[in-house]
C-alpha cells in the first residue's frame, strides 16, 4: 500500500484505501489518520481485518495494488461523522468495500452511552438525500431479521405514537403498491395464528373507535373504486357473517 506524496501529519479527517484498477474502496474518517492507516495496514497484512471483503481484495491483489488516500482534512472532530457520510452517499455501494453504509455505524461492536448520544445529536435534523434513500433501501433488500432483533424492534415501537405529518407520508408511500400472492398468504397465516387474547384485544378496539376515527376512515376510502375481486369478497364475508348469526340464533332456541 503506497500513501498519496501529500504529507497526512497528525490531522483528523476523511480517507479512502483504494483498489488501483478496480477504483473499489473503503471510506473511513479518524481523529488522527495516520494511526488509522497503520492500523488498518498491520491488520491486512496480518489477515486480520474486521472487514472482509477488503480483505479478501488485498490477500488477492497484494499491497502495491492498494492507495491510501487523505479525501478531506476536518478541522472539528465533532464533524467527522457528518463528513463522511457526504463522501458515502456520493458513491455506489457496488463500488465500496464498506460493510455498513451509515456512518458512525460499526457492526459488531459496542459503544458507551456517551458515544451514541454524541453520534445522535449529529444526525438529528439531518434529512437524508435521496441517493442515500436509494443505496439504504439497496442495503436492505433480502435482509433477514432474526427473531432476536424482531423482539427489540417490537419492544422499542410498543407505545409509540406517529406525528399525523409521519402517518401521513406513510400512506402516500403505500398508495398504489400491489402486495404479491406470497405476501397476501403471510398476512393471512399471520391473522389467523393470533391468539384469543389478541383477538379480544382488537375486538374491543375495532368497537371503541371514536366517532372522530370513523370519520376519517370513511373520509379515506370515499371515492375509492371496488374491484370485482374486492367485491365478491365483502360478498362472501358478509354471507359467512349471516351464517354464524343464524346458527347462533338457532343455538339459542
Amino acid at each position: 500500500m503506497e500513501i498519496r506524496k501529500n504529507k497526512i501529519n497528525r490531522k483528523s479527517g476523511i480517507y479512502s484505501i483504494i483498489h488501483i484498477d478496480s477504483n473499489r474502496q473503503y471510506i473511513g474518517s479518524a481523529i488522527t489518520i495516520e494511526k488509522r492507516f497503520w492500523r488498518h495496514k498491520c491488520d491486512l497484512r496480518r489477515n486480520k481485518h474486521h472487514n472482509h471483503h477488503l480483505q479478501l481484495a488485498w490477500n488477492k491483489y497484494g499491497e502495491k495494488s492498494f492507495l491510501f488516500l487523505v479525501l478531506k482534512y476536518v478541522d472539528d472532530i465533532n464533524n467527522l461523522i457528518k463528513e463522511e457520510q457526504v463522501f458515502l452517499d456520493k458513491y455506489s455501494h457496488l463500488t465500496l468495500f464498506n460493510h455498513c453504509f451509515i456512518a458512525g455505524n460499526v457492526l459488531g461492536t459496542k459503544k458507551s452511552d456517551k458515544s451514541k448520544q454524541l453520534m445522535s445529536n449529529i444526525m438529528k435534523g439531518r434529512s437524508k438525500t435521496l441517493q442515500h434513500k436509494a443505496n439504504l433501501r439497496i442495503a436492505m433488500q433480502g435482509r433477514v431479521l432474526s427473531k432476536e432483533h424482531k423482539v427489540k424492534i417490537s419492544k422499542k415501537l410498543k407505545g409509540r405514537h406517529r406525528s399525523l405529518e409521519t402517518r401521513l407520508k406513510i400512506s402516500t408511500a403505500l398508495r398504489g403498491i400491489k402486495r404479491t400472492e406470497e405476501t397476501k398468504q403471510k398476512i393471512s397465516k399471520n391473522s389467523s395464528n393470533c391468539s384469543e387474547i389478541t383477538r379480544k384485544k382488537l375486538s374491543i378496539a375495532a368497537k371503541n373507535r371514536s366517532v372522530n376515527t370513523l370519520l376519517k376512515m370513511s373520509l379515506a376510502k370515499k371515492g375509492i373504486p371496488l374491484t370485482l375481486e374486492h367485491k365478491q369478497k365483502i360478498s362472501n364475508s358478509m354471507k359467512y357473517f349471516k351464517e354464524k348469526q343464524r346458527q347462533q340464533i338457532n343455538l339459542n332456541n
